[in-house]
């Protein structure tokens, strides 16, 4: 196990690709905890902003079952990861800016869409690129990863007691997912180690 895990973390496309997780994990995370004081401002109440996240979910779990489908027919992952960061970005900004029930419900539908679907896509992803480390160990390591993203959650908390609305930290975090994007395009498959 000690061995697999120096490997993993010796392999920059893996540890390149435990920063994106943390970066999307937490997102998600920041997302759906603190969706109902993103949309209050907005005039919508508890009940809607529960459908919101609902919404999402529904979205992440139809984009998981898209998304790798292709992944797996193609028989590559770098290009749906980054898809999928990509295609994030402007549900979290319309999230953070859109003005009424419809289009922050198709913003968060679009939002779960992309970005829970580069979740499987990244688990084979760590899988391949970490061999021979055992896939547990680089699974383990990438649930870790998300685990350590609850600091973006703690993050947008504070910038919201800071500034007095989320729109500024979604926004940041925008930026970090597009980040996080031109990262993923670093990425090498398996067979280009």
């Amino acid at each position: 196990m000690v061995e697999g895990l120096k490997h993993a973390l010796k392999t920059p496309s893996f540890v390149r690709f435990l920063v994106i997780v943390f970066v999307g994990m937490g997102i998600f995370n920041g997302v759906t905890t603190w969706v109902e004081g993103i949309v209050r401002p907005r005039g919508i109440g508890l009940d809607q902003a529960g459908i919101l996240g609902a919404i999402m979910l529904v979205g992440g779990i139809i984009g998981a079952m898209v998304i790798p489908h292709f992944s797996d027919k193609a028989a590559k992952r770098k290009p749906y990861i980054v898809l999928g960061l990509i295609g994030a970005i402007p549900g979290l900004v319309g999230l953070a800016l859109a003005p009424g029930f419809v289009l922050i419900a198709a913003s968060s539908f679009v939002l779960g869409f992309f970005l829970i679907a580069v979740n499987p896509v990244g688990m084979q992803y760590a899988a391949e690129v970490a061999h021979p480390t055992p896939e547990g160990t680089s699974n383990g390591l990438v649930t870790l990863a998300g685990q350590i993203s609850v600091l973006l959650v703690y993050a947008m908390e504070a910038i919201n007691n800071v500034t007095g609305t989320f729109t500024v930290s979604l926004i940041i975090v925008a930026v970090l997912l597009g980040a996080s994007a031109i990262l993923a395009t670093s990425l090498k498959e398996n067979d280009q180690r």
